[in-house]
């Protein structure tokens, strides 16, 4: 809605300026977080981006598992399960990066999906049917119930319709997957 109302506000030569500094400014932001995520130098990340250095390291600092937690609005469930799906955190806690990209829905898939696809090339068999037990017993306990009991005798196009329709269907997904280990392993 600020977006909208920046946009509506542009009336003048002056206001049109305003907006696009800004947009630059959030833009270089956005770039400065990936590239650190991407493990450059703060120098570089500095002539690239024109953010100042002091910006650069402060979201280089970590902060709590609470604060993030508040910061965005997570329990402490989902916090876990961001990380399990690829959000930066070590025992040091969360770098300012990582909150900043997860705040935006593009750089937050693209951190998830270099994640998952990097965890792929090391992930043994064993580690992955672990893996998605862990998210079927999530799910089970968020629905209150196994998906065959509840959802099993929808179609797909019904499943989709349903709120939550995009993780019931995840869920589905997880369980066929678990089958398809399960006889790969028979055989």
């Amino acid at each position: 809605m600020d977006k909208i109302q920046q946009l509506i506000d542009i009336n003048d030569r002056a206001s049109a300026i305003e907006y696009l500094e800004e947009s630059n400014k959030k833009t270089m932001h956005q770039v400065a977080c990936r590239l650190i995520f991407k493990g450059l130098d703060d120098a570089f990340i500095t002539r690239i981006t024109s953010r100042p250095k002091t910006e650069i390291k402060e979201l280089r600092a970590y902060l709590t598992f609470e604060e993030v937690m508040d910061e965005l609005g997570l329990s402490e469930k989902s916090l876990k399960r961001f990380i399990r799906q690829g959000f930066t955190a070590n025992e040091r806690g969360i770098p300012r990066y990582a909150i900043e990209l997860l705040k935006d829905p593009i750089y937050s898939i693209l951190m998830q999906m270099e994640f998952q696809k990097q965890k792929l090339k090391t992930q043994t068999v064993e580690e992955r049917i672990e893996e998605i037990r862990v998210e079927i017993m999530e799910f089970e306990e968020k629905f209150e119930g196994k998906f065959d009991d509840m959802f099993g005798h929808l179609p797909e196009g019904e499943i989709l319709l349903l709120d939550f329709g995009d993780d019931i269907k995840y869920w589905k997904y997880l369980i066929e997957e678990l089958r398809e280990i399960d006889d790969k392993k028979r055989e």
